[in-house]
């Protein structure tokens, strides 16, 4: 039996298995270079255990944080008494890579001030992923989608008459999340530099078809 065929025979077994006798399902894919286009923060506050978050957003709105950035509240011990402890602040802040530069010069706005007042908070921050947005990756799903359907739709006709039927129209499309390779590099230091000229995404659909 060639390969063809053995492939054909697995994928209509698992058809019949799951009660699907008339129709074939095959994936395709299709990986596109994207350029990036916008950059996130990790961004933490180290404060005494009576700060209150209210403290924290007023010190840090000067860096465009909110609310809204905020990822979680915890303590870092830092002695071996309880009471050597600090609170952690944990903001996640993403801007458009243009912005590099004036979201930079906000940070560095908040510690001159933290250090102006004698502040007892402490401000810490860190490129963790420079990435496509996710304007940008549906535009470029839209654009794969014909060619993925296309690519699927010549693999399942060379499986079909390997097994000597005959393909049909579409009855089923499925997405696969993309997958983002070299999301989180080249990043050294806490600021820079900050990548790469673009980033491979690869774009997976399983298309199932009709079989007579």
């Amino acid at each position: 039996m060639t390969r063809e065929k053995s492939a054909v025979c697995f994928l209509l077994f698992s058809a019949l298995l799951h009660g699907q006798t008339d129709a074939l399902s095959v994936t395709a894919s299709k990986t596109v270079d994207l350029t990036p286009d916008e950059m996130t923060f990790s961004v933490v506050v180290l404060a005494d255990q009576d700060t209150t978050l209210e403290q924290v957003l007023q010190v840090v709105k000067a860096a465009g944080i909110t609310a809204n950035n905020l990822g979680g509240v915890g303590s870092s011990q830092f002695g071996p008494s309880p009471n050597q402890s600090r609170l952690v602040y944990q903001f996640t802040l993403t801007t458009p890579l243009g912005k590099f530069k004036d979201t930079v010069d906000g940070f560095t706005s908040v510690r001159r001030s933290l250090l102006a007042n004698s502040s007892n908070m402490e401000l810490q921050t860190n490129v963790v992923a420079i990435t496509p947005a996710e304007a940008s990756r549906e535009q470029a799903r839209l654009q794969a989608t014909p060619d993925l359907i296309a690519d699927a739709r010549k693999k399942a006709d060379v499986l079909a008459k390997a097994a000597g039927l005959t393909l049909g129209p579409i009855v089923g499309i499925s997405d696969v999340a993309p997958a983002l390779n070299n999301q989180f590099g080249p990043v050294y230091g806490p600021y820079g530099p900050v990548g790469q000229s673009g980033l491979k995404t690869t774009f997976i659909m399983s298309v199932r078809f009709g079989i007579r």
